[in-house]
């Protein structure tokens, strides 16, 4: 049933537009800036990573801040091939990570001089740099996925006697990276910093001078992480909140907690690999692995670019009195260098037309839609307000890691939804992205729309080691806020318990942990059947 249902709602949402099919393909937390950047990066950059051009198109909704991706499902069929072929290809597949580092080093060149002179010279060369990045943003989105089916059919071959929840625990366990991510080496430096604290037991540390020296050189070097494309980057009291949190626990076990659990599970993903002895699914675990590190290398480095440009950005806001700096996220390029250098003060009256814009590369440069064409791709993506998704009780969609929770439901479609998350709560959203990293460690279990082996939501879950689930299609639609739900990744199905303001679906038996930590960092373990009975361990 909800297969077909599946297959019911992809026939909904496809669209003919210029003699081509197209259909939804990623909702980004994304401005028109960074989306027609990304536009004339695809088109005349591509090359540069030995792959054909990625065709999209965009409509850029929600005054600026939501991007909704239409891909050419025609065309990029031979993008996808062209993907495939490089990753079955070890040569290849290490060239492409050598070009990823190539470009990135290109593009941080060129971050110093915005940041510090705001010259149209300056300001050109911070856009070539950038366009010629930003082609690395569909490749891992896009491996991440076609490379998953590809593994699931190969050891569908090897074990056809395994179900499809046994299928994906090996691949969770396959493709897990050896390098650590900017995220990880974020956690390690802030635990350090609660373990000077706890050892010295110092009571006041956000007036300690030590501290704060700690706090701003960690500040220096992981504040651009939660600004993903739109939002903010961190301060002095989000570090100093994050530090409170971190010191519920004990830091210097965590750190050991951590360190060892990566290790562990690098040495599991060797050891089942060895299991396993396939020559082809060796390759295309190596190309996840290394798809899932590029994934999170190239996130933030776009969020350290737009922490560089951001000065700029303000500096234009104060120049014209607008009343912020997002405001020129609205515009693209070639609008900024003509209001900005130019002094086209027209351009200022198209700000207030970009609550909704669509745009398309045409004729070697970026095409604005029409508002008819607008209408027509935006009635293609799939309504909350059907009727037949909102009767199904139970979800499906593909394990990112294991682990079975049940909690609230908070649907959190972007930073502006952060407010309305409490400790514990299952985070529901189309697709995570660095700027959720503060809520994601204290969220008991994510659930995404979209996103592959290589998303954000599945890197992070296997840090945090939480239970996720990616790839459900619909989860946004069908849960609201306050629903309570049953996240069981271990089968990669989530179950609505108990609706909001509603009675229950599904008879609800408290799930009771087997092993619970303090905030002291004590692990305490259930002992016998009285669910307040517990033992130290």
């Amino acid at each position: 049933y909800l297969f077909n249902l599946k297959l019911l709602l992809l026939k909904k949402i496809m669209i003919k537009y210029r003699n081509k099919n197209w259909k939804i393909f990623v909702t980004r937390n994304m401005s028109l800036f960074h989306d027609s950047t990304q536009l004339i990066g695809y088109h005349r950059y591509s090359g540069n990573f030995n792959v054909p051009i990625f065709n999209e198109l965009s409509i850029v909704t929600n005054n600026g801040k939501i991007t909704h991706i239409f891909e050419d499902m025609d065309s990029n069929k031979k993008y996808k091939e062209n993907l495939v072929k490089i990753c079955h290809s070890r040569t290849k597949i290490i060239k492409l990570k050598k070009n990823y580092k190539k470009y990135a080093d290109i593009l941080l060149k060129n971050l110093s001089p915005i940041e510090k002179d705001f010259s149209l010279n300056n300001f050109k060369k911070f856009i070539r740099a950038y366009e010629k990045f930003l082609p690395t943003l569909s490749i891992t989105a896009t491996l991440g996925r076609i490379m998953h089916e590809e593994l699931v059919n190969e050891l569908v071959n090897s074990y056809p006697a395994k179900s499809k929840q046994e299928i994906e625990c090996i691949i969770n366990i396959i493709t897990y990276p050896d390098e650590h991510t900017p995220l990880f080496n974020s956690q390690i430096s802030l635990l350090k910093i609660g373990k000077i604290i706890q050892r010295k037991k110092i009571k006041n540390f956000n007036k300690n001078e030590e501290i704060k020296r700690l706090v701003i050189i960690h500040l220096a070097k992981y504040s651009h992480i939660p600004i993903n494309f739109n939002d903010n980057s961190w301060g002095l009291d989000d570090i100093y909140d994050q530090l409170k949190e971190s010191l519920y626990i004990n830091c210097k076990n965590e750190i050991k907690k951590l360190i060892l659990s990566h290790k562990f599970r690098v040495k599991e993903s060797i050891k089942e690999l060895k299991k396993i002895n396939n020559k082809k699914i060796f390759q295309i675990a190596f190309s996840l692995k290394i798809g899932i590190s590029l994934n999170e290398f190239r996130k933030n480095l776009i969020s350290r670019s737009n922490l560089s440009c951001a000065p700029l950005f303000k500096e234009i806001a104060k120049t014209f009195n607008l009343d912020s700096w997002r405001e020129i996220l609205k515009l693209t390029s070639d609008e900024i260098e003509d209001l900005y250098y130019r002094k086209n003060k027209k351009i200022l009256n198209i700000l207030k037309k970009r609550k909704i814009t669509g745009i398309e590369y045409f004729n070697g440069g970026i095409l604005m839609l029409s508002d008819k064409v607008i209408k027509k791709f935006l009635s293609k993506i799939p309504s909350s307000d059907n009727k037949t998704v909102k009767k199904i009780m139970e979800l499906t969609g593909v394990i990112a890691n294991k682990g079975k929770v049940r909690g609230m439901v908070k649907v959190i479609l972007g930073s502006q939804d952060f407010h309305k998350f409490k400790n514990g709560d299952v985070i529901i959203t189309a697709m995570t992205s660095v700027d959720f990293v503060p809520i994601m460690r204290r969220a008991s279990a994510f659930v995404t729309n979209e996103g592959g082996i290589t998303s954000h939501a599945s890197i992070v879950s296997r840090e945090l080691n939480k239970p996720c689930i990616i790839g459900t299609k619909i989860a946004t639609q069908v849960l609201k806020d306050g629903d309570l739900v049953e996240v069981d990744a271990n089968k990669g199905i989530v179950k609505i318990l108990k609706r909001a303001g509603g009675g229950a679906m599904t008879p609800y038996i408290p799930l009771i942990p087997v092993i619970r930590r303090d905030r002291q960092g004590t692990y305490w373990k259930k002992n016998g059947k009285d669910k307040n009975q517990f033992k130290k361990i």
